[in-house]
């Protein structure tokens, strides 16, 4: 348990680390959007989503059942609250968007796979139902799937931005 409590703290520390520095280097960066328009702050949502997705990768059921429920379910909520601000504004921005089209369609497969997920739950942990729990990780596996698919779409958002992953490319940065 206290090897686990100090992975928590160096999580914790080193993403604190890591936004204060963004924060203070890379101040034009961390705001940045499509829309090219002055920003103060990075979206709660997304913050929270990253932050939440963490959480249930570190803390295992087994280990803090209560805890990694409540992060799975803040993860739920921000995820589709992010994919459903990003389908509505996406709507009002770029309506014709290619990307749209699929955001759309993978919000709606996370939305269903989600109300899946709740029934498969219940059924699970109320009524011990044979393969409740395998029905249940199908629909974590679509809804995983549908958030990864969801933020490749980006790829079409910025199709000729480049992410170049290194060590050491720091004096690279073009603007």
């Amino acid at each position: 348990m206290a090897s686990f409590r100090a992975e928590i703290r160096r999580l914790a520390d080193d993403t604190f680390v890591h936004k204060e520095q963004a924060y203070i280097f890379q101040q034009d960066d961390i705001h940045e959007t499509h829309c090219r328009v002055y920003n103060v702050l990075p979206s709660i949502s997304a913050i929270t989503e990253v932050a939440a997705l963490c959480g249930v990768t570190y803390i295992s059921n087994r280990e803090n059942y209560s805890v990694h429920e409540k992060i799975f379910i803040l993860f739920m909520i921000s995820s589709l609250t992010y994919m459903l601000t990003e389908v509505r504004l996406g709507r009002l921005v770029t309506p014709n968007a290619q990307s749209l089209q699929y955001k759309q369609a993978l919000f709606i497969t996370s939305l269903v796979s989600t109300v899946g997920l709740i029934i498969f739950f219940l059924k699970h942990r109320l009524l011990c139902h044979d393969l409740a729990f395998s029905w249940f990780s199908l629909c974590e596996y679509v809804i995983a799937s549908a958030n990864m698919g969801f933020h490749v779409t980006v790829i079409l958002d910025f199709p000729k931005e480049q992410l170049i992953v290194g060590n050491g490319l720091s004096a690279l940065k073009v603007d």
